[in-house]
């Protein structure tokens, strides 16, 4: 068997680069492929299963044709990153490859059926990995990394149980490809797991957080339980082989003092050392080498056994242990391996001592690291598999199922039902919330019926303020005006009062927002302008003195659109203000409805002095006057359509021989026959008058 050099550490990084980068542009290929899922798996196991074949391993006993290759990479990337069905074809294909290679008795390579054993074994558990641990996600590099020497460990043991190996050249395959192979799956695994995130888009772990108490506690638990997982194995690893070496070299040095004993109890009884050479070769310890050594002669050495040739470096660095019972030193007999020494003086002039190399003296240490190393991370990668099972199971996806509850609860969903009880600390945490949201329920409720009735005051208010009566103590004037709120409350407002003895005022205003606040500066709005109508000013003095009180105070800044007009009853003359209103409809008699275009001011309520423009209307008998709000032109369809002008017009002319009380209610009906089941977003008003 040969021993390993730096030549094939790089050889073997080097295939295990090779495997990442297949299995990484095979990553890429089915990225673009737009397949149904289990093809893409099983077609991705075929190519990573065919990459690993055809990449070769390195040779390490070329007598009986072993091969060190870091196959299981193959069905591991497959299980962990592709899927599980991608895992298990990997495991079967290499599995079948690897019992061909074993048919041909001159050829074959004699670990073949522990090979096929452990790629299909590590396929199968990649899948069941991905499928019932990691749920389909990538796993994080650490746990690529633990799974790697996982499946390395499961490689060496197969070997151990499955071949029939002789025990030393077993524990020599342990020593000498235990650490490579174990290096090389490990660090494989977690490169695809670094490469499969950067080409996903995904940062790892360590770099995905801006501060650890952003991790997920699933990621920061696992991170801890590898640390501690590699900090135990090293340890217990450690103390085993501090114990081991001094017990071994004790139980050698006992070993070596009787035999030395011995024989120089039977040279005190000959006297002769060539009859002590005698009894020494045939002692049955074949790794035990024997030197005497003349302490006082000019070459200084006496007698070397038949094993060990006489060689001055050996007898110079014994005379540096002058005085020591046991030591260890380099012996250029034995190309400076390091050997563990007992020496004892014979007489006065020599000495004897005997020599046992270190590499055989701890050979059963290393290969009992090696196994205690194997089944400690057989041990702590299956306790961290069950752990990071049972904490996503128990505590992770209760925790999702939780908080997916919670977020439902405040998006106003409090119906929802938290329904966790994988263990009675949660079941008593569902239960608290579902107390929670049931009385929070029950407060809402009382609130909402509260300000229903809040509400619905606020609109008999309302109502109450908009003018009902419409019987104009004049014989030239038919009017008639309704406002349906898009709330209980809403902005808009309508009025129309005597100014004088023949003056009346007709107003209509759309205030800026919905719901009370808009209602309470409507409110504001109508008695301003109700107050400075009476003045005797026109509509455009009327109007800048509204805006000047509205501005006062206004700190939510809002506004209202306002359509004023002062109409002399016997002249039928009417001047008019608008201020940032819709524009009014006009029906000449006998004639249609038509959109009058006039100036605009500006909006009511947004900057102080400002200037208004006013026009005069000459009204004749017959003739007729509609003004609105934006909600009837804005009203919108199912197909989010507008109502638009153009039909508002046209439903005017189609309703104009009907009395004003009739056309506004027809207008009404038209609107909600054309917005259908959408919701009403605005407040309609209307407001109609035919002059006489």
């Amino acid at each position: 068997m040969e021993i390993w050099t730096w030549e094939m550490a790089l050889k073997l990084a080097e295939i295990t680069i090779l495997l990442v980068s297949a299995a990484a542009g095979i990553f890429l290929l089915f990225r673009r492929i737009r397949c149904p899922k289990l093809l893409n798996q099983a077609l991705a196991g075929v190519l990573l299963a065919i990459c690993t074949i055809l990449i070769s391993g390195i040779s390490v006993d070329n007598d009986i044709g072993s091969q060190a290759n870091p196959r299981v990479i193959g069905p591991l990337a497959g299980g962990l990153f592709f899927g599980p069905l991608s895992g298990i074809t990997a495991g079967i294909i290499l599995g079948v490859d690897r019992l061909l290679a074993s048919i041909d008795p001159e050829t074959g390579e004699v670990l073949a059926v522990s090979s096929a054993f452990t790629v299909f074994c590590v396929g199968c558990v990649a899948a069941a990995l991905n499928q019932w641990v990691f749920h389909g996600r990538k796993p994080s590099v650490s746990a690529s990394v633990l799974i790697g020497a996982l499946a390395a460990t499961i490689r060496l043991y197969a070997v151990l149980i499955i071949e029939n190996l002789s025990v030393y050249y077993a524990n020599m395959l342990l020593i000498r490809n235990g650490l490579p192979l174990t290096a090389s799956a490990a660090f494989g695994t977690g490169m695809c797991s670094i490469v499969f995130m950067w080409i996903s888009g995904e940062k790892p772990g360590l770099y995905r957080y801006k501060h650890i108490r952003n991790m997920p506690i699933a990621f920061r638990f696992q991170r801890r339980l590898v640390g501690v997982i590699i900090l135990l194995v090293t340890f217990n690893a450690g103390i085993s082989w501090i114990h081991e070496t001094r017990s071994i070299r004790e139980r050698n040095l006992d070993e070596m003092a009787i035999t030395a004993s011995t024989a120089i109890g039977y040279y005190e009884k000959t006297g002769d050392t060539e009859a002590m050479e005698d009894y020494l070769t045939k002692m049955p310890f074949d790794d035990m080498w024997y030197m005497i050594m003349d302490k006082n002669g000019p070459d200084k050495i006496i007698f070397f056994g038949d094993v060990i040739p006489a060689e001055p470096e050996d007898v110079r660095r014994m005379e540096r242990h002058a005085g020591e019972t046991d030591f260890t030193e380099s012996f250029a007999a034995l190309d400076d391996e390091k050997v563990l020494v007992f020496q004892l003086d014979m007489d006065s002039r020599i000495c004897f001592l005997i020599l046992r190399p270190e590499s055989i003296i701890y050979m059963d240490r290393t290969v009992m690291m090696y196994e205690g190393t194997m089944s400690d991370i057989l041990l702590f990668a299956t306790l961290y598999i069950m752990i990071v099972f049972l904490t996503d199971k128990l505590v992770v996806r209760n925790l999702q199922g939780v908080n997916g509850s919670l977020a439902r609860i405040t998006g106003g969903k409090l119906t929802e039902t938290v329904d966790a009880r994988a263990s009675c600390e949660f079941s008593e945490l569902s239960d608290s919330i579902n107390t929670t949201v049931t009385a929070l329920r029950g407060y809402i409720d009382a609130a909402e019926k509260r300000m229903e009735q809040e509400l619905k005051m606020a609109a008999e208010i309302q109502n109450a303020a908009l003018p009902k009566n419409f019987n104009v103590p004049s014989e030239h004037i038919e009017l008639y005006a309704l406002m349906t709120p898009a709330r209980q409350v809403g902005g808009d407002f309508y009025d129309f009062f005597s100014i004088g003895p023949e003056q009346s005022c007709f107003v209509i205003a759309d205030v800026s927002g919905k719901g009370i606040p808009a209602a309470m500066f409507m409110m504001r709005a109508k008695t301003a302008i109700k107050y400075y109508a009476r003045s005797g000013n026109g509509p455009a003095e009327v109007l800048s003195q509204v805006n000047n009180t509205l501005c006062e105070d206004n700190d939510k800044e809002m506004f209202v659109t306002v359509w004023l007009g002062i109409l002399e009853m016997k002249t039928g003359i009417m001047r008019c203000c608008s201020a940032g209103h819709e524009y009014p409809v006009l029906m000449r008699a006998g004639g249609d409805y038509e959109l009058l275009k006039t100036v605009h001011g500006m909006m009511l309520g947004t900057f102080e002095h400002i200037s208004m423009k006013e026009y005069e209307l000459q009204l004749n008998p017959g003739d007729r006057v509609f003004v609105y709000t934006d909600g009837v032109p804005e009203a919108v369809n199912e197909k989010a359509e507008q109502y638009g002008s153009k039909r508002m017009t046209r439903t005017l002319t189609a309703l104009k021989e009907l009395p004003q009380e009739q056309l506004l209610k027809g207008m009404l009906a038209d609107i909600r026959e054309f917005a259908g089941e959408a919701e009403q977003f605005d407040d309609i008003t209307m407001m109609g008058f035919t002059y006489r």
